[in-house]
């Protein structure tokens, strides 16, 4: 299975090198645990020498322009690039422990072509936050709506009814939450564990700046985060 890693860096971005950095360093780190090709999506065209030149000989570097943000940029690699399963990376992610990809080819194996999440939350809905998720790159070449808005990103995660997740669970196919402990269907999003926003966050397959946030916040807002994921709460 040809598994490609889309990772988003944003040309101009006030933190891309310290975010494209990190993700790298985290790579070499803590291995994926399986074989994969890496890409860096530079969103509003090439990024400056001094980040680039930190991007691995052996990833592959593409340009775009910037719109549609993250979900924009994935649409595009899904339809301009071929592979088998397609994982879906914003800036601000990166590794904490090795065998993380694996995790994912594991799920994708036993439950099929899908929709795989790292992070979820019942904030405005139920939803497997895009900041990283796998899925069939079919099934992001045809989204039907053109995304340029931040409505129309957000849309494209957690709307009630016409979300990302929501299309493809429609399809018949595979939406999973997977995590270093398991795999969990929409109804069990929130029941594992130490994942985002909750506990140490070390079940969590990848960590990003949503986690950071959490890792650094007093224990009050931390149960106040913890319980608004949980129940949908704003």
């Amino acid at each position: 299975m040809k598994i490609l890693l889309a990772y988003i860096a944003v040309t101009g971005g006030k933190r891309t090198h310290q975010f494209l950095t990190r993700f790298r360093d985290s790579m070499e780190a803590h291995p994926p645990g399986v074989e994969c090709e890496t890409m860096v999506v530079c969103n509003g065209g090439p990024l400056p020498v001094e980040t680039a030149i930190w991007i691995p000989t052996n990833w592959k570097a593409y340009c775009r322009l910037n719109e549609g943000a993250d979900i924009g940029a994935y649409i595009d690699v899904a339809r301009n690039f071929a592979c088998d399963m397609l994982v879906c990376l914003g800036e601000s992610v990166y590794a904490h422990s090795r065998g993380w990809l694996k995790m994912l080819a594991n799920a994708w194996a036993e439950w099929g072509p899908g929709m795989y999440g790292v992070f979820s939350s019942n904030l405005v809905a139920p939803h497997l936050n895009t900041t990283a998720f796998a899925c069939d790159p079919k099934l992001l070449s045809a989204w039907p709506e053109i995304v340029k808005t931040k409505e129309q990103r957000y849309a494209f995660e957690h709307s009630p009814t016409g979300s990302f997740w929501k299309r493809v669970a429609g399809l018949g196919r595979s939406v999973k939450l997977v995590t270093f402990s398991g795999v969990y269907g929409p109804k069990e999003w929130r029941a594992p564990q130490n994942i985002l926003w909750k506990g140490d966050q070390s079940n969590c397959l990848l960590w990003c700046i949503h986690s950071d946030r959490y890792q650094n916040a007093s224990p009050a807002i931390k149960a106040r985060w913890e319980q608004n994921a949980d129940r949908g709460l704003l």
